[in-house]
């Protein structure tokens, strides 16, 4: 946080506490109910205010990142395309480029293990037979647990897997080279970065297109989900 943003909520700070300094004659002269209610509401008020904001921050956020993925959807082959041309330019001195307002370039990627949300039963039931201190927390496997485990409902198989850590996963599949059911790989590579953050452009253009192909209501061809993006980018 900038020192100049720090100062300006100091300042908005000190002067509600003024307000409410202000109003404390009056509020004091409430009886305990009228005060009470004086003070919840002002809190209603606050709670209000904080929801509406966090709903139009999630919004604005979503906005933010649909323009990225559009942006990279039309244009990320071809910014991809001159970046690695620059690369190899430099004769291999290095595997980033830097521009005046950012970088971009090749950098490693670890193996990364992401569960197929079709086999999450399968997952958990593996996990919790054969892995310990896999659990989020540090929950301790039990016969309780595993008992609890086996009565889940399908769609409750998605949340048992968001509390399951991947490292055990990947030390049992280095240790002994099974891969787990349910379980999806992507082995380390070289991968594509902007600004230091990897962008898989292969996966973000399939799924733009999925995104786009109900809104057509037709299977979407590369130049048409290319011009409905490029407008999103745009406006033209």
């Amino acid at each position: 946080m900038s020192d100049e943003l720090m100062v300006r909520e100091d300042n908005i700070l000190a002067a509600l506490v003024d307000e409410f300094t202000e109003l404390a004659a009056e509020s004091n002269a409430l009886d305990d109910d009228g005060f009470c209610n004086w003070y919840l509401r002002v809190v209603n008020q606050c709670d209000g205010a904080e929801a509406k904001i966090t709903e139009m921050a999630k919004s604005m956020l979503k906005e933010v990142e649909n323009r990225r993925k559009a942006l990279a959807f039309v244009h990320g082959r071809e910014f991809e395309r001159r970046v690695l041309e620059k690369l190899q330019a430099q004769g291999g001195k290095s595997k980033t480029v830097k521009f005046l307002l950012g970088k971009a370039g090749q950098r490693k990627v670890a193996t990364q293990v992401e569960f197929v949300p079709e086999l999450h039963a399968q997952t958990v039931s593996w996990a919790s037979a054969n892995l310990d201190d896999v659990w989020v927390g540090s929950i301790t496997k039990t016969p309780a647990l595993l008992k609890a485990i086996s009565t889940l409902a399908p769609n409750d198989y998605a949340e048992a897997v968001g509390s399951m850590l991947k490292t055990p996963f990947k030390d049992h599949m280095e240790s002994t080279g099974e891969i787990p059911p349910g379980i999806d790989i992507t082995p380390e590579h070289e991968g594509f970065h902007v600004n230091g953050k990897v962008l898989d452009l292969g996966h973000l253009i399939e799924t733009v297109r999925a995104e786009l192909e109900p809104a057509l209501d037709a299977p979407v061809t590369f130049d048409a989900a290319a011009r409905k993006a490029h407008h999103a980018v745009t406006g033209e």
